[in-house]
């Protein structure tokens, strides 16, 4: 019987800067987008990143029934209360998530 978080999900394959649409709301590539986000952050502030892919990612806020954009939110009001690497890391992990789950809303009119 295993106690405890699952493991880490590994990479498949790195998602370039400049390709990250295709491999957006792709869950098996979740892994990737883990190591996209510690990539990310490991090279700007966190603000930077944020602000890069909070307007990328909002279209897709029904991914997961918005725990993930709830999880990035949580991460950002730690982050300005006191910024530690921990709290980072969970931004980078928030947004990952988010970015493997994307889901779009349906465009007005398209759905039942």
């Amino acid at each position: 019987m295993r106690i405890g978080l699952e493991e880490r999900p590994r990479g498949i394959c790195s998602i370039p800067a400049d390709e990250w649409r295709d491999p957006l709301g792709d869950a098996v590539r979740t892994g990737d987008w883990l190591n996209y986000f510690d990539r990310e952050l490991a090279g700007e502030p966190w603000r930077e990143v944020l602000v890069r892919w909070w307007p990328r990612l909002l279209p897709g806020i029904a991914a997961g029934a918005t725990h993930r954009v709830i999880r990035v939110g949580h991460a950002v009001r730690a982050l300005l209360d006191n910024e530690t690497a921990r709290r980072v890391a969970e931004l980078g992990q928030g947004l990952a998530y988010w970015a493997a789950r994307w889901q779009p809303l349906a465009p007005p009119g398209a759905g039942p």
